[in-house]
């Protein structure tokens, strides 16, 4: 007898939670299976662009001589414009990087180029 109250009690309690919205039990819905498949290519491309940047400004810091853009110049006419038509590319992501940081490290763009003019 006290085993089929418990089966009955364990049963409307299961009952009274359905009713009760998951965020206030403490749950949380989880993204689905696009979402995460999503989330996970813009988290590589985050953690590669990190990856990316470090390396350049260690370039930078270290002083090398000339940083040089392999521009391919029968599909663009300059880095401004490959920086238009791939847009959030890490190539357009490294040359705005280097456009906005060289200058302050003691490079000065020449062409395809940023080339160390000065010493810091």
């Amino acid at each position: 007898m006290k085993a089929a109250h418990q089966n009955q009690d364990a049963e409307e309690g299961r009952r009274d939670r359905r009713r009760v919205p998951a965020q206030r039990r403490g749950l949380r819905r989880l993204p689905s299976a696009v979402g995460r498949r999503r989330d996970c290519k813009e988290d590589a491309k985050s953690l590669g662009w990190q990856v990316n940047e470090q390396f350049l400004r260690t370039q930078l810091e270290n002083g090398v001589s000339r940083i040089d853009y392999l521009l391919d110049h029968d599909l663009y006419d300059s880095l401004e414009d490959m920086a238009v038509e791939r847009a959030g590319s890490f190539s357009q992501m490294e040359v705005e990087f280097l456009s906005k940081h060289a200058q302050a490290y003691g490079y000065e763009r020449v062409g395809d180029s940023w080339v160390k003019v000065k010493d810091e």
